[in-house]
């Protein structure tokens, strides 16, 4: 008989649910505060049940303490008697412990100094020992009451200890052993179960309603707190994902004097310079373009003209030539300046100040640009011929004195003057200044030349201040000095840079 194949069957197999931590963090810190009250809730309930059920079984041994001395006084009354005969003494033994131990709910055993059981009255659901039968964790405890009894003369009792009674036949039961001070030794063993005080119960149920109406007010409190606690953060993501899309200015309010207040005042701080140099980088980049425009003109103007044979006299197309070199070349020295001050931003230029004679290097800037005053009807002159020593780089001193004569006698019409000079101030600070009475600077542009270390000029208004004083500052930045700028329009402008002094 053919039995039909059975092919082989394929079940899906559903993936186990797995409970999901949340995301915000405003539920996490809810669930945190409900989690945390409740586990507090569980350990008071379970420290306080232990207590009481420790108490009530002490309580329990010590009341079957008290009972052990006048039940031991009823057997030594039988035992004593020497013209009862044992078969008619265990009889009795039987009968008083029987109904002792139905008044009192115990369980009690007579035993003999050896530990073994002469009678037993058995328990709730328990047959009682055979007569003979040897309790050994018990023998100890015997010969230590035996002992203590005839050394007081009196009737000696103890409670068995929980591990000696785990080894023997009543675990987990509460026992007391008395024994006789007057031989033959007799004990007594008295045995009931270990109670859970009533009040445990009681207590669990209580504790169960002021667990669940915990849980309602700690889910409550939770979110309430977890709502003031994380509104700073969830305000700061926000402004985050706003500077992320090019709303760079940020105002986060909770400034304080804890952790997330100062972290908050931080975030508004890193935003108002991100925003400060995003703003400067636009200036100096549209002063820079501003200065490129100009000769880039020029030079595609006079290409132009010799392309099309406009210049047709050698003298027309030399001076064409003459211009076209002269604007590249100052279209090369922005773009080294540039590049430049992107090195000194990146750290990539490392300066190692030496003892540098400010006299000495001011004569040097003065007798470098004195042709160009002279050609702009300029006085360039010295306030001190010497000056004190200032820790710095020789060449990029000369750099930044260069840059700032260069700026006073760019702004300074014919007829005016430009003056150096260098002094001590203070302690441990040398001080060289560039003076003019050039068109000085108006309060707005000043705001934007003193507000933030790299700040150009505004559209329309290069003129190539912006990019050289942002080399300045760098320059004067890494050397550990300052920077200050005096001025009033029609007045003319005074710059100073502050230098540590040489030692």
């Amino acid at each position: 008989m053919d039995h039909p194949s059975v092919g082989p069957t394929s079940s899906k197999v559903e993936p186990p649910v797995r409970l999901r931590w949340p995301r915000t963090l405003r539920a996490r810190l809810a669930l945190s505060h409900a989690l945390v009250l409740l586990l507090a809730l569980l350990l008071a309930l379970i420290l306080s049940a232990a207590v009481l059920v420790r108490e009530g079984r002490r309580a329990q041994i010590e009341q079957m303490e008290e009972l052990a001395v006048p039940l031991m006084v009823e057997v030594a009354v039988v035992g004593h008697r020497p013209w009862i005969v044992r078969p008619v003494r265990d009889r009795i033994y039987a009968e008083l412990l029987g109904q002792q131990a139905a008044v009192l709910g115990v369980r009690l055993l007579l035993l003999d100094r050896d530990g073994q059981v002469e009678v037993d009255t058995g328990g709730a659901g328990a047959e009682p020992l055979i007569a003979g039968t040897r309790i050994d964790a018990f023998v100890p405890s015997i010969a230590r009451l035996e002992a203590e009894a005839s050394e007081s003369r009196t009737i000696a009792r103890e409670a068995v200890p929980p591990h000696a009674n785990g080894a023997g036949p009543f675990p987990h039961q509460a026992v007391v052993l008395a024994a006789d001070p007057l031989p033959p030794t007799t004990a007594l063993a008295l045995v009931a179960p270990a109670e859970r005080p009533e009040v445990v119960g009681r207590l669990t149920v209580g504790f169960g309603v002021i667990l669940v109406a915990s849980l309602g007010v700690a889910a409550v409190t939770a979110v309430a707190l977890s709502q003031r606690i994380a509104a700073p953060v969830t305000a700061l993501a926000e402004a985050a994902d706003a500077m992320g899309a090019g709303r760079l200015e940020q105002r986060v309010a909770g400034e304080g004097p804890d952790e997330v207040g100062r972290l908050v005042a931080r975030f508004n701080a890193m935003s108002r310079r991100i925003a400060a140099v995003d703003r400067s980088q636009r200036r100096l980049l549209a002063s820079v373009a501003h200065e490129l425009r100009t000769p880039l003109t020029s030079v595609q103007g006079y290409a132009r003209a010799l392309r099309d044979g406009v210049a047709r006299t050698p003298a027309e197309q030399e001076r064409a030539l003459r211009t076209i070199e002269a604007e590249g070349a100052r279209m090369g020295r922005l773009v080294a300046g540039l590049l430049d001050l992107a090195r000194l931003e990146s750290g990539q230029v490392v300066l190692e100040p030496v003892p540098v004679d400010l006299g000495t290097a001011i004569e040097r800037v003065r007798a470098r640009f004195e042709p160009l005053a002279a050609e702009q009807g300029v006085e360039l002159r010295v306030a001190s011929a010497s000056g004190p020593e200032a820790m710095a780089d020789d060449d990029r001193l000369a750099q930044v004195l260069g840059n700032l004569v260069d700026n006073a006698l760019r702004h300074t019409p014919r007829g005016g003057v430009v003056e150096l000079a260098g002094r001590r101030q203070g302690r441990g600070i040398v001080a060289v200044s560039v003076r003019d009475t050039g068109i000085g600077i108006g309060g707005d542009r000043l705001e934007q030349l003193t507000g933030h270390p790299r700040v150009g000029l505004p559209e329309g208004q290069g003129d190539g201040l912006g990019l050289g004083l942002a080399i300045v500052r760098e320059i004067v930045a890494a050397l550990g000095g300052t920077i200050a700028i005096e001025s009033r329009e029609g007045q003319g402008t005074t710059v100073t840079v502050t230098l540590p002094a040489a030692p």
